[in-house]
């Protein structure tokens, strides 16, 4: 039981860790993109 804990563990930490690179990696670029979808005429708008 308590492998399986750590094993969760480790791969929780692997993901957060992934995220975080996507996030640094992507983040701006995203963010630069929302930003046109809210300052265009609507045409894009959710």
């Amino acid at each position: 039981m308590m492998e399986n804990k750590k094993e969760r563990s480790a791969d929780f930490d692997r993901c957060i860790d992934f995220l975080v690179k996507m996030i640094e990696l992507y983040g701006a670029e995203v963010l630069e993109e929302i930003a046109e979808i809210e300052n265009s005429d609507g045409n894009n708008a959710a």
